[in-house]
């Protein structure tokens, strides 16, 4: 993909963590994870984080520090362990695992979206997502907002136009602008909406 002849892809994995999601994601400049506010969403958000973790460490471990790994988190998932698991703590204490991963990451984070947010609660909910991530991966992610559920999209899908073209006016829209403003510098923002 480094080969395209374009400014910027954009590649929407879809729902799941399978070894080609989890690569594309781990070569990409920029790490985005949208999630909704529902229990499945969340759910699956955490374990795609999970999985692209073990799947970083993977290549920079032995097989039986990997698989010790996976171990201990499976037994973090049933709860038969005596406190709460943390990567970077299993990290320093394993030998085995050649890689500083949360180094690595600090240069390109992973940043969270929440999609089709209904209320105040909703928009908090990224917060309380990058909280348990720092606390139970040890993991530092980037909240970068979230974006109202709005019925214009559904119509703009359905007769397959863009929702900012067809309404550029709309509170949605200016969640889009707010967000992207958070992204890059406001300096070089030039659209208008």
């Amino acid at each position: 993909m480094k080969n395209l002849r374009a400014d910027y892809v954009i590649v929407d994995l879809g729902a799941g963590a399978l070894e080609a999601h989890l690569e594309l994601f781990k070569v990409a400049d920029e790490k985005f994870l949208i999630t909704t506010p529902e229990p499945t969403s969340i759910e699956k958000t955490y374990r795609f984080i999970e999985s692209f973790m073990c799947y970083s460490l993977r290549e920079n471990s032995t097989p039986d520090a990997y698989g010790n790994m996976i171990s201990t988190l499976r037994n973090h998932r049933q709860r038969t362990l005596s406190k709460p698991f943390s990567f970077r703590s299993y990290l320093k204490e394993e030998t085995g695992i050649h890689y500083d991963f949360f180094e690595a990451l600090s240069s390109t984070p992973v940043r969270l979206l929440v999609n089709t947010s209904r209320n105040q609660a909703n928009d908090d909910l990224g917060h309380s997502m990058k909280s348990v991530c720092n606390k139970y991966y040890d993991l530092g992610i980037d909240y970068i907002g979230a974006i109202d559920y709005d019925n214009a999209v559904w119509q703009s899908v359905r007769v397959r136009e863009h929702v900012l073209v067809a309404q550029p006016f709309t509170p949605l829209a200016g969640q889009f602008l707010a967000t992207c403003k958070q992204l890059i510098d406001p300096e070089e923002l030039r659209a208008v909406v």
